[in-house]
Order: C-alpha cells, then structure tokens, then sequence
C-alpha cells in the first residue's frame, strides 16, 4: 500500500484533468476517489504512474456525480454536532 501511495502522490499530485478528493482506511481497504470529467486520460495518467510497479491489487470504479454528493457526505460524516 505504501508503495501505490507513494506512486500516485509522486505521479498524480498536480492535474486539471482530476481531483484527488479524499482517501478512506479501514475494514483491511483503502479508498482513494478522485473525480474527473475525463475518465481516459485520468487512466492514461494513472498507468504511466504506476508502469515501473508490479501490478497492484485494485479495483477501480467510476460513478457519476456531478454534485459531489458522496464527498459532501464524508464532509457531514465528520462535521462537528
């Protein structure tokens, strides 16, 4: 895991074409959400991030959300009552 973070930190820091949102632990996962409007070149850029590795263990989903709906639920998660 370390080296997949360190991978996509080095490689994925500064792009218009996504942003990295945030990155979730626990249950023995990690979630890293990124939202693009540009699914190809996002897995252009994230294959050349990750070419010189031995393949990794992901999975990748792609979901539609133009109103950020799931990170303003992460935001809610964590918001002070």
């Amino acid at each position: 895991m370390i080296l997949l973070e360190g991978a996509l930190e080095s490689s994925m820091s500064n792009s218009d074409i996504f942003t990295h949102v945030y990155s979730r632990t626990g249950n023995n996962l990690k979630e890293l959400v990124y939202y693009t409007t540009k699914q190809d070149e996002f897995m252009k850029i994230l294959n050349g991030a990750l070419e010189k590795h031995d393949v990794f263990p992901i999975e990748i989903n792609f979901y539609e959300d133009r109103e950020w709906t799931d990170f303003k639920k992460v935001l809610k998660d964590f918001k002070k009552k």
